[in-house]
């Protein structure tokens, strides 16, 4: 059976020890910064996939998650299908970051910072799902 959407999880990691979130700089060419996520496997459980994909681009082991929203992406691409963003808050204890080859680097940010670094449709993710609002109730 043909999948009507590829399901991705997006980690939105905060460490409340520092009150910071973490963001990756994509090594494509265009250097953009991102919040951390990928696309689930098949059959894989979002969870499983959302620990995977941080782990894989991190190597941070997320201490809790919660999921704060789900957002469909229509992008026209001959290949890709519409792709549906799982959007999780993670907390993690840890500022110990290696990126993979996917990144060229990584910054801890104040969430009042990242929209200086963040595209407008991942600033509106977080924003109109309520992202900012879900990290305050986390601040120490």
């Amino acid at each position: 059976m043909d999948t009507l959407f590829l399901i991705g999880p997006r980690a939105t990691i905060y460490n409340p020890l520092i009150d910071k979130v973490l963001l990756l700089q994509r090594n494509d060419g265009n250097n953009v910064w991102e919040i951390p996520g990928g696309k689930r496997e098949n059959n894989e459980d979002i969870i499983d996939s959302l620990k995977r994909e941080v782990y894989e681009e991190t190597k941070l082991n997320i201490k809790e998650y919660k999921l704060v929203y789900v957002s469909p992406v229509f992008e026209n691409h001959p290949v890709l299908k519409p792709f549906l963003n799982v959007g999780y808050l993670c907390i993690v204890d840890s500022m110990d970051v290696i990126i993979s080859d996917e990144h060229i680097d990584f910054k801890w940010v104040s969430t009042s910072e990242l929209s200086d670094y963040l595209d407008q449709g991942i600033m509106d993710d977080l924003l109109n799902n309520n992202m900012l609002n879900e990290i305050e109730k986390y601040k120490i």
